[in-house]
């Protein structure tokens, strides 16, 4: 029987989204390089009123979502300037800023992406740790006319980077009887923290793109006042419960435009920084709305970690699927097999977990950042999945799909889809276990012999 009293997701969500808005999200997924999808995008609206979806995807439309491709050139146009500067450095140490993990360590892997590093790969030394810079003290292999360049992606406040710079960088350089210049290089930065770093530590030359306040009148991208003042409005009433900190005296400050009121709208294929409108990455328990916040980037690894392992048990049931429907595909992606005497079958391994899911996730248009995130594995693992697909001949040398690899894949989500169709149709019907049937029909009774 059908369960028609069941309503489906479809039409709980054309319940509260037309066309218009719609067409709106499929130009902003695009616009966001694919890195989410419709249906994120979807369920990060449900967060709102539906009188306020229109507002909320004013945001959307004007956040900038920084490819990996976009990524490596913007730090090879800072490389650039950076050599133009110091045209005649001996050497240049890159300390990313903060510790294993966070965005200035994840920044160095497109750093060293960029053609710039590639050609002089010879002058650079990225420093992994603060130790390292004591260890070449101590040994005085520090040459005269050294570059210290500071790495982080985005400048808000500029405090942060003040702090490493303060903390683990400037003691040691004191100590430096050579001459020497320090300076910091990121994707963006805000005025604020170019005027804050200009008179805390002068001597830090600043090589970054400068980024407004996305409401910071005759700056904003939300055009006249009030307008602006109505997309603020509404970011600053969600934002009030979604960012807190607490400082050195214990007491609570609250970030609802982003840490100590950024206003940016930045996002890059690791994270976001916490800079950027919490509404866009917080995943905070609100009290007042009894109910967790819906992040469309979020920043929390507990949420990260749960999405990740609901997409891997989404491409492990994917690549189970394919075993049962399709033998080319058993030939190139299970690679496990064994013959019991009475019976001889193929499985998948790891490696063909991996690689399956790497094909399926960058036609999704996922970067290879969030791939990793998703499989639980570093980018130089993801470099070796990306040759073991070439040495199985579906993959070319950067990566993407070899025309044996595209015939492959096409067949076999036709393949898919199919089945999944028919699995479909399946779970239209439920069995109930408990029927009722009534004594008497039409004034008759059941035998109940």
């Amino acid at each position: 029987m059908k369960n028609s009293l069941v309503p489906t997701l479809r039409n709980q969500i054309q319940g509260f989204i037309d066309d218009a808005t719609r067409f709106r999200i499929e130009l902003i997924t695009k616009r966001l390089s694919n890195s989410v999808t419709q249906m994120e995008v979807i369920n990060w609206l449900g967060n709102f009123k539906p009188s306020e979806h229109k507002k909320a995807l004013d945001i959307l439309e004007n956040l900038e979502y920084v490819s990996e491709n976009e990524l490596i050139e913007y730090l090879d146009i800072r490389i650039k300037k950076l050599l133009t500067t110091y045209s005649e450095v001996s050497e240049i140490f890159v300390l990313p800023v903060g510790e294993f993990g966070k965005s200035g360590t994840l920044l160095t892997y497109y750093f060293k992406k960029t053609p710039s590093y590639t050609a002089n790969k010879s002058l650079f030394k990225v420093i992994e740790n603060n130790r390292q810079i004591k260890a070449k003290l101590k040994q005085n292999k520090i040459k005269a006319d050294t570059v210290f360049v500071l790495l982080d992606d985005f400048l808000g406040t500029g405090r942060s980077i003040y702090g490493f710079y303060k903390t683990f960088v400037k003691p040691q350089l004191n100590k430096l009887n050579k001459r020497h210049s320090t300076c910091v290089l990121s994707v963006y930065h805000l005025n604020k923290a170019e005027i804050f770093l200009k008179g805390v530590c002068p001597e830090l030359k600043i090589i970054s793109e400068l980024k407004y306040q996305c409401f910071q009148k005759g700056k904003s991208p939300y055009g006249y006042y009030k307008r602006l003042l109505n997309v603020r409005n509404l970011a600053y009433y969600y934002g009030h419960h979604l960012f807190e900190t607490t400082n050195r005296k214990g007491v609570i400050e609250k970030h609802p435009l982003g840490y100590k009121n950024s206003q940016a709208l930045v996002v890059f294929p690791y994270n976001p920084p916490n800079n950027t409108l919490p509404i866009i990455w917080s995943s905070r328990f609100v009290k007042k709305f009894d109910r967790r916040w819906v992040p469309l980037y979020p920043r929390n690894q507990h949420v990260k970690m749960g999405n990740a392992k609901s997409m891997r048990n989404e491409l492990a049931y994917e690549l189970g699927l394919l075993k049962n429907i399709d033998d080319s595909v058993i030939k190139v992606l299970y690679s496990g097999s064994k013959n019991l005497g009475w019976k001889a079958f193929n499985y998948f391994k790891t490696t063909d977990f991996k690689l399956f899911s790497y094909i399926r996730l960058k036609q999704q248009k996922r970067v290879d950042q969030t791939i990793c995130t998703i499989l639980g594995i570093t980018l130089s693992d993801l470099e070796e999945v990306k040759k073991e697909g070439e040495a199985r001949g579906i993959l070319d040398e950067v990566g993407e799909l070899s025309q044996k690899g595209s015939t492959l894949y096409a067949e076999s989500m036709k393949q898919l889809n199919r089945a999944k169709k028919e699995l479909a149709k399946k779970a239209e019907y439920e069995i109930y276990d408990n029927v009722y049937i009534p004594k008497t029909f039409n004034g008759r009774a059941r035998n109940t012999d």
